[in-house]
């Protein structure tokens, strides 16, 4: 997935899938829904947007309901309400914060919505028994023993979000930063559990005369309970 900003009155920051990208396959569902959904949408708030009212009128009102500029999410015996702040105008650049429903990680109970900035964008993860409210840097990947996942945030030109990987751990309805690193010299663009315990990680690198392309993979592991990176 790539980013832009798109040049208007309120700055968003634009992503898109490559059709090569694409048709690889193995994308976290954030970025299936982005391919299935937002075709033609080089807006990453208006895509966030499409793909809450898909979520919503497919049955994921159970979780949480749209009004107006309310975003409810129902938890355990308790609701959470986001308010979206700022709006198009001029001014507004600094308080902008809006919120869209995305998805429910039923392995981990955690509700993750898209939170759109004047200038880039980040994610809410919401613990459904907890309440908690952390910040990932990107979508979340569950780990096949469901006890952590990992996020990565891909920016090599804008410097409007990080460039970085994230690992968080649940345990008993609280999340964790377990471990993070900014990358330099290439973006992490997708990352994929090859066991609980081992992450392969995408490449993407610019030379400044190109588009962002493809540049091979890293690995990350964990051994005596410290990850690091291994070719």
């Amino acid at each position: 997935m790539i980013r832009r900003i798109l040049a208007a009155t309120l700055l968003f920051g634009v992503m898109f899938v490559s059709e090569t990208w694409a048709a690889e396959g193995g994308e976290d569902a954030y970025t299936q829904m982005v391919i299935k959904l937002c075709a033609g949408i080089h807006n990453s708030f208006e895509c966030a947007r499409v793909i809450e009212s898909s979520q919503v009128n497919a049955g994921a009102s159970r979780h949480a309901v749209r009004k107006k500029e309310s975003l409810v999410i129902r938890l355990n015996g308790k609701a959470a309400v986001l308010r979206d702040k700022g709006a198009a105008e001029e001014g507004a650049a600094d308080g902008v914060e809006l919120y869209s429903y995305i998805d429910y990680l039923s392995d981990m109970q955690l509700h993750v919505v898209h939170v759109q900035f004047y200038e880039g964008d980040t994610f809410l993860a919401i613990h459904q028994d907890s309440g908690q409210k952390s910040y990932p840097s990107g979508f979340p990947v569950v780990s096949p023993d469901l006890q952590r996942f990992v996020a990565t945030s891909c920016d090599l030109v804008a410097g409007f979000d990080p460039n970085n990987i994230e690992i968080w751990r649940s345990n008993k309805g609280k999340l964790f930063l377990e471990w993070s690193q900014d990358i330099e010299g290439w973006g992490p663009r997708k990352a994929q559990w090859l066991a609980s315990d081992r992450i392969r990680i995408e490449k993407e690198c610019y030379d400044g005369n190109e588009d962002e392309h493809p540049c091979g993979t890293v690995e990350l592991v964990r051994e005596g309970g410290q990850w690091k990176f291994v070719q």
